[in-house]
């Protein structure tokens, strides 16, 4: 079963991110999220849906460790814009948590599908 990230409702299509294909389809788009650390950090991003997730935690999950050089944070950073970009018009935003790291929530066409209001 699928469920949706924003309200919890069982689906039967979408959002749907097949992690062996590394698509993701949703109301609007079917992307390709093209590298496997890509797919990874997109991967816990829907899981944390409209929650933070740390540098560390996508450390973790891309490499296996938290405690890395300062770079791995740049390439996260790049990882992310290549993401956004990726994912554009999908009805879905990786918004910035200053100080924390990243998130994935809704765009307007998902909000007004669902007559959603972001958690804050």
């Amino acid at each position: 079963m699928t469920y949706c990230p924003l309200c919890s409702h069982e689906i039967k299509v979408f959002p749907v991110f097949d992690e062996h294909s590394g698509f993701f389809v949703t109301h609007k788009k079917t992307v390709l999220i093209k590298t496997p650390a890509r797919q990874k950090i997109f991967k816990l991003l829907l899981k944390n849906y409209g929650k933070p997730v740390s540098f560390e935690q996508f450390a973790i999950v891309i490499w296996g460790y938290e405690d890395g050089p300062k770079t791995e944070e740049l390439v996260i950073r790049q990882h992310i814009y290549n993401l956004r970009e990726e994912t554009k018009g999908t009805g879905y935003a990786i918004k910035t948590a200053w100080g924390v790291g990243y998130k994935l929530v809704a765009g307007e066409y998902v909000k007004q599908l669902y007559k959603f209001k972001d958690k804050k």
